[in-house]
């Protein structure tokens, strides 16, 4: 991923509209406010700032919109990473209602700036939500009724299979949530003309001018770079995933997850999205795509549980396309990058004061293109002396992260299995209240040890070794002829391919549920594995055998049968973790 003039290549860059590059900050100057970062929110937070007479100084570490502002999706979307319900049920009816307002104003918002600046970057309106399963079917419909109920938003439309096909010809999805108020835009070019507009009423911007240290003071916070420095009443952290230490207190509520984008060449008339809205599915590591504007995909997903990159990302990415549009079997990808977001461990929004004037707003978790742009408002109101929006968004729980980043890595790790785990929740995979429960307080506890909770199924190699089923990256090679399959540290639809051999037969949420101790554990491992394993957590199991599991039982012997029943748990032989530090292979 080379720079071209400070920018990663991309199909963001390469259709990028002209701003000059910024000045370098070289001398000690004073503001009202000084904001570090010019992605979307601080130059946001910049424009709100200066409408109400605030002195802004904005500085970049490299170029405006370089990190996540510039390299997104591009889909603005009303709504939050935490579905619909779950913040209609955690944070209750009246709450949950003016987070949901503020949300939609976030998208009216970006309206009005291209509207008043001008702003040239492909805005599109319409966005669809979609289904994979019965679960996340169910989940979707009762949003619908959500937001046509208390929440007063009418314009959502429930989509079936037909006429999601009508206007984006795919058949892979049960149906979806349609929202004609959503929809997308060229991020990098929403991002610089934001900043233009910034600079057009006044705001002073500075690039290449990383800040090295931030000095809290009595009434005034000292924000230094390599060659400058700005002093100021008022300090906003607007770096998102990309704060690299700079305040310990606001890394400590974010997660930087890296995610991929591939870009296909122009399509022409064989545009398969002919509405020209975003999709994207309900799954937590979820694909998302939408056509642009000179009539390309653009396709992105595939998140490393370390932050790394896999060699075949690119790849990854496409074949992920071909499930969702197989007529593109021929087509090239002409761009292909990645970048960081941030989530939070609530998946929703910090945004916050932090003691001394120093504000935060950041982890918008994969929906920052439409919050960035109410977060700048509402932080710009608290900062004038008015906070009561504000304060709908500071009186959110956000659960400790490590900062340390040594143990940074992970909790990304778990995160993602959450996530992942979270997923087959809503596919009704397990609908156990106590057992979900029991294994959120596992999954995210973050104290001093880190428990490497898995999920695995255990086959006999040879048999896992039959048949296309089985031939995918993502098995471990253990002792005794047998090999560990972990859905959780591989690509979503690997394990979407398991799955979904069983799905149509297995009514899981009905399926009664066992919890093992260790005592009663033990014995049936060491009968299935031999006296040299050892054992412990909690085990699924249904007390008959659907007739789709015992198809895959024939195929994966005896072992299948109870290991794929969504074992949560270590496997130890001989007292050795033989789940740490193992390498996959490839069966094909």
């Amino acid at each position: 991923m080379a720079k071209e003039h400070g920018y990663i290549d991309s199909y963001y860059q390469a259709t990028a509209n002209v701003l000059p590059e910024q000045p370098e900050l070289t001398s000690d100057i004073q503001a009202d406010v000084c904001i570090i970062g010019a992605g979307l929110t601080g130059t946001n937070a910049a424009i709100e700032l200066r409408k109400k007479g605030l002195s802004v100084v904005v500085l970049e570490g490299q170029r405006i919109a370089f990190g996540g502002s510039g390299r997104n999706g591009g889909q603005a979307l009303v709504g939050y990473c935490l579905g619909l319900r779950e913040v209609d049920e955690e944070y209750g009816p009246e709450w949950g209602k003016q987070l949901w307002d503020l949300s939609v104003e976030s998208i009216d918002i970006i309206r009005e700036r291209i509207s008043e600046f001008n702003i040239d970057c492909d805005f599109q309106e319409g966005y669809i939500e979609l289904a994979l399963n019965k679960g996340q079917e169910k989940e979707l419909k009762s949003w619908h009724e959500l937001k046509h109920g208390r929440y007063n938003y009418p314009v959502a439309q429930w989509w079936d299979t037909d006429k999601i096909e009508e206007v984006a010809n795919t058949r892979r999805y049960l149906g979806g949530l349609f929202d004609p108020n959503s929809g997308h835009v060229h991020t990098l070019n929403y991002t610089l003309g934001l900043a233009q507009a910034a600079i057009s009423v006044g705001a002073e911007i500075y690039e290449n001018s990383p800040v090295i240290k931030l000095e809290k003071g009595a009434g005034v916070n000292t924000v230094k770079t390599a060659k400058g420095s700005v002093k100021a009443k008022q300090v906003l952290l607007a770096c998102n995933a990309y704060l690299d230490g700079l305040h310990r207190k606001a890394q400590s509520k974010v997660l930087p997850v890296a995610s991929y984008i591939a870009v296909t060449e122009q399509l022409g008339d064989r545009q398969p999205i002919t509405n020209k809205m975003a999709m994207s599915d309900l799954n937590n590591c979820l694909d998302y795509f939408r056509p642009t504007a000179d009539g390309r995909i653009l396709f992105g997903g595939v998140n490393h549980p370390f932050n790394g990159e896999y060699p075949d990302s690119q790849d990854r990415l496409r074949q992920r396309m071909l499930k969702v549009f197989p007529q593109l079997a021929d087509v090239k990808m002409e761009y292909h990058w990645g970048g960081l977001f941030a989530v939070t461990r609530s998946y929703m929004p910090e945004i916050r004061h932090l003691g001394n004037d120093i504000y935060t707003a950041h982890g918008y978790t994969g929906h920052g293109v439409g919050l960035t742009n109410i977060a700048g408002r509402v932080v710009a109101e608290a900062m004038a002396g008015q906070a009561g929006r504000f304060d709908v968004f500071s009186r959110i729980d956000h659960g400790w992260i490590p900062t340390p980043k040594v143990l940074r890595k992970p909790a990304l790790a778990m995160a993602i299995w959450k996530a992942r785990w979270k997923m087959l929740w809503r596919a009704n995979l397990l609908s156990c209240i106590f057992l979900k429960r029991v294994a959120s307080a596992a999954l995210f506890y973050w104290g001093s040890t880190f428990y490497p909770l898995r999920l695995g199924i255990v086959l006999k190699r040879e048999e896992a070794m039959q048949g296309d089923l089985f031939e995918e990256h993502g098995w471990i090679n253990i002792p005794d002829g047998l090999l560990y399959w972990q859905p959780n540290f591989i690509q979503q639809d690997e394990a979407d391919k398991l799955f979904a051999l069983l799905s149509d037969s297995l009514p899981w949420q009905q399926l009664p549920i066992t919890m093992f101790g260790k005592e009663v554990l033990q014995p049936r491992m060491q009968a299935w594995f031999g006296e040299a394993y050892t054992y412990s957590g909690l085990a699924l199991t249904p007390a008959k055998m659907p007739p789709a599991l015992v198809a895959l039982k024939e195929r994966c012997e005896d072992v299948a049968g109870i290991a794929f029943n969504s074992v949560l748990a270590n496997l130890y032989r001989d007292g050795q973790d033989y789940m740490a530090g193992t390498k996959t292979m490839n069966l094909s």
